[in-house]
């Protein structure tokens, strides 16, 4: 026996509401996770310091970094286009890394990150690191 409700819609008398299979939910937090630590670090650089003695690890290889922040100011005199390399130790030592020019960058990497200056001008560079637990 069926019966029509309101809607036009069939309703069986045989069938059974409990037969219906769960739906899977996935619950999301609404909520941003904030990673546990940060770290600060600022180098500076004299103009005409040669690019091998300049060279510095900013960011060791860290598989729980959530994000970094660097942020590059050219110090009292530096030309116009004045930039620092980053990139792996081997790119920057050889002068083919990539380049900051002053600025603000975010990294969302976990490899060991290595910078230097251009070797003519002077330059500031400021490095903020986030991790989780």
């Amino acid at each position: 026996m069926t019966e029509q409700d309101p809607g036009g819609v069939e309703i069986s008398a045989e069938s059974d509401p409990t037969d219906i299979p769960p739906l899977p939910v996935k619950i999301v937090s609404a909520e941003a996770e904030t990673p546990a630590y940060g770290a600060w670090s600022t180098y500076s650089w004299p103009a005409a310091t040669s690019i091998s003695a300049s060279a510095q690890r900013i960011a060791p290889l860290d598989e729980r970094r959530h994000k970094g922040r660097i942020i590059v100011f050219s110090g009292a005199g530096a030309a116009a286009g004045a930039y620092v390399q980053v990139g792996a130790r081997g790119q920057v030592m050889n002068n083919a890394g990539g380049q900051l020019q002053p600025g603000n960058y975010e990294i969302n990497n976990r490899q060991e990150l290595w910078l230097a200056s251009d070797g003519t001008n002077a330059m500031i560079v400021t490095v903020l690191l986030e991790r989780y637990e």
